[in-house]
């Protein structure tokens, strides 16, 4: 009795594993012709590249000269870029050094009180010595050499032939002998080298753009390099006549009394 179920279990094993040798043969199978499907399908595009005469090899470089080319453009693109921004900075600092030099430059032109007694070694302002006016080449040399003045003055007109600035008194009166224009004037000042100041006196208002123009024009470039006063008389003096440049105080009254709504000039 108890050997008819080993019988039985027995035969059952035997036939499952019949069934699990077949299975794995026929996997077997299976896997083999995937691998010849493989094969086949990889050595059809090497023989069509033999036929059209490309070789494996050279498809490879190719790809490697496609990638180099690619990797160089983006190297030079990253460094035009970074050229780019030092080139936008350094043109930045160029504008800046560049305006730095001529607030400098407009600096060195401003005399303030401080720095011209600097300038001739005084404490005081009531120290400041000026010289007679000057009218010939003479006058400017021993005005230059004097030790006990600090500022030449200077009467600036304008000469009625030529309508240009001139060293004169007045415009209507006779010049001195041997009288300078302004130019000339300016050029004998510069060449002596002196640091004395210059004092100007207008006596015409038609001589003052013309004047502070030659002026502007030697301190730009640097052949006078010591303090420029301007002066003008535009009140009766004491002997009770009006200047020539009263004309601007008339002016300036005649502006003054206008409504305060009306537009005033710049």
């Amino acid at each position: 009795r108890r050997a008819r179920p080993h019988s039985k279990m027995s035969s059952g094993s035997d036939a499952l594993s019949q069934e699990i040798r077949d299975a794995i043969r026929a996997k077997h199978r299976l896997v083999e012709k995937m691998k010849e499907s493989v094969v086949e399908a990889s050595d059809r595009p090497r023989d069509q590249k033999k036929k059209n005469g490309i070789s494996f090899g050279a498809f490879a470089w190719w790809k490697v000269a496609l990638v180099c080319a690619f990797v160089a453009l983006v190297v030079v693109s990253v460094q035009q870029a970074a050229t780019s921004d030092r080139a936008a900075e350094i043109r930045a600092n160029m504008r800046a050094r560049t305006q730095r030099k001529a607030w400098e430059r407009a600096e060195v032109k401003r005399w303030s009180s401080e720095r011209m007694l600097r300038h001739f070694g005084l404490r005081r302002a009531s120290s400041l010595r000026f010289t007679e006016p000057v009218y010939t080449f003479a006058d400017i040399w021993d005005a230059v050499r004097d030790p006990d003045t600090h500022v030449i003055t200077v009467e600036v007109a304008v000469d009625a032939a030529t309508m240009e600035p001139a060293v004169r008194t007045s415009t209507y009166a006779k010049p001195e002998r041997f009288a300078m224009t302004l130019d000339k004037l300016l050029t004998s000042f510069a060449r002596t080298g002196s640091n004395k100041g210059l004092r100007f006196v207008f006596r015409d208002p038609r001589a003052i753009e013309p004047t502070t123009r030659a002026i502007g024009a030697r301190v730009d470039d640097g052949k006078i390099v010591s303090p420029v006063i301007l002066e003008a008389e535009v009140a009766a003096g004491p002997e009770g006549y009006l200047p020539e440049m009263s004309a601007v105080l008339s002016d300036a009254h005649s502006w003054q009394a206008k409504d305060a709504t009306e537009a005033r000039p710049p």
